[in-house]
């Protein structure tokens, strides 16, 4: 029997393994290295860590599953069900995986956090990406005002960061928030 390659890429199975996987990368670089340094993040998870942050009072996967909730909500009238099913399916995964991980990984000098921790959370990002679906959150409503609105997915993922990270202006102290944004470019550009 010939190996089809395109059967393959377009199979369950392999996108679920996809969406567990980069999920569980992301979490690891997330919590083993992003949480432990106070540092923040973009997107939904970064709005998680600010309430986390500011609340204390429920786990970071917990604030990321509860801000979620109605994204995924407005999702399931506006995106496809394969979309839908897969991000809910990786959003899952990651919240999952930001509450079991109980390790750090020791990496002390801030610097390195933010390159060990944007390698690690951007090479589970690229894996999610592979997939036909998401972790969730941004990629939800990017998606929705890209084919309602036409507005560009990257250019509302840029808009939505320059809001959370001015909003941590205000709670955390500038060097945290600073190695984060340096944090955020090391992810992005792995």
């Amino acid at each position: 029997m010939r190996f089809n390659r395109h059967q393959f890429v377009y199979s369950v199975p392999w996108n679920l393994f996809l969406l567990a996987a980069g999920s569980l990368l992301f979490a690891v670089g997330f919590k083993a290295i992003t949480l432990p340094h106070g540092f923040i993040t973009g997107g939904i998870s970064g709005v998680a860590l600010l309430l986390y942050y500011l609340t204390d009072r429920l786990t970071v996967g917990m604030w990321y599953l509860i801000v979620n909730v109605p994204i995924f909500l407005v999702g399931w009238k506006f995106v496809s069900r394969r979309f839908f099913l897969y991000s809910l399916f990786g959003m899952a995964a990651s919240t999952a995986g930001m509450d079991l991980i109980t390790f750090t990984i020791p990496v002390h000098d801030p610097f390195l956090a933010v390159l060990a921790g944007g390698a690690i959370m951007g090479a589970g990002c690229g894996i999610i990406l592979r997939s036909m679906g998401s972790a969730g959150g941004n990629d939800i409503i990017g998606v929705i005002l890209y084919h309602k609105f036409n507005l560009r997915i990257g250019s509302y993922y840029f808009f939505f960061n320059v809001v959370v990270f001015s909003f941590s202006f205000g709670l955390l102290q500038v060097d945290l928030v600073l190695y984060s944004l340096a944090m955020s470019f090391v992810l992005s550009q792995v």
